[in-house]
């Protein structure tokens, strides 16, 4: 649940990054809409949404298949930490450092676009939504962050939550800006909301990267009893609370030096024969 609200607020926190990536696609779009501009708002929007989830039943894929490959895991876990640092930091003025990633794949940018151009012009709910499917395709740091924690998955189905989560984060940003343009587009990229963004931002990344780092150094608080092999523990110091050695607790009585007076117990000779015509039947 936690790596689900972690990605939702990257998404929504780190929306003003997106509106910078993905202000043309929206421009495009909105040029070829030929239908209700609100409802093509809120397609567009869904179908980016499913393509994340589709991408996060991928990632389910991949973590199934590197379950035994922890170096490899482990690394994509801190990945996607770097990737959030990056984002907190751009909110800062600092350099695009996302570029590093997102550069590689902008080769992909025109055959993607020339596939969203099958569905021009938009006068219909279906083409709207498809779409935006293909929207949800262009490279995009953010997608990648929400993708690298979407691979530290502990089960199938969290995976693609998880890459919901951070669509929905974006959702009402998004809509907003295929609705209002420019205007959502300025007050969103505002000095001060952009700093508050990267303030936000930077403290999620150190909630999910401090537990993770204690974790694997072994400074999370109590003891993984998993990873203990009780075969080969010694118990020979073990002591219980009284100290006392159980083998003495085991007593044997001595019958031949049993006194029968101190019990007031009749002794019987078991050689003699027994009598049975006083016995009353």
């Amino acid at each position: 649940m936690e790596l689900i609200i972690t990605a939702f607020l990257l998404g929504l926190y780190g929306s003003g990054h997106c509106i910078s990536m993905c202000g043309p696609v929206v421009g495009i779009l909105g040029m070829n809409t030929q239908t209700n501009r609100i409802t093509a708002a809120f397609l567009y929007n869904l179908g980016r949404i499913t393509t994340y989830s589709l991408l996060g039943v991928i990632a389910a894929i991949l973590s199934i298949a590197m379950n035994d490959l922890k170096p490899i895991q482990l690394t994509l876990r801190y990945l996607a930490g770097i990737l959030m640092l990056f984002v907190a930091l751009q909110f800062f003025g600092f350099p695009k450092f996302l570029a590093f990633v997102e550069k590689p794949l902008k080769n992909f940018t025109k055959p993607i676009t020339k596939l969203s151009q099958r569905f021009f012009p938009i006068n219909t709910k279906l083409r709207a939504y498809c779409a935006g499917m293909v929207w949800g395709l262009f490279p995009c740091g953010m997608v990648y962050a929400a993708f690298a924690i979407s691979l530290s998955a502990t089960s199938f189905i969290q995976a693609p939550l998880i890459m919901f989560g951070f669509g929905l984060g974006t959702f009402a940003v998004m809509v907003s800006l295929s609705i209002f343009g420019n205007y959502a587009g300025k007050f969103l990229t505002h000095p001060k909301l952009r700093i508050a963004s990267g303030i936000l931002i930077l403290a999620m990344t150190l909630i999910y990267m401090i537990p993770m780092i204690m974790k694997d150094l072994g400074m999370s608080k109590g003891m993984d009893h998993s990873a203990m092999n009780h075969n080969e523990m010694s118990h020979d110091t073990t002591h219980n609370k009284s100290d006392v050695d159980h083998s003495l607790q085991k007593l044997t009585i001595d019958h031949n030096t049993h006194n029968p007076d101190t019990n007031s117990i009749q002794e019987h000779n078991m050689n003699a024969p027994m009598d049975h015509s006083s016995m009353s039947h």
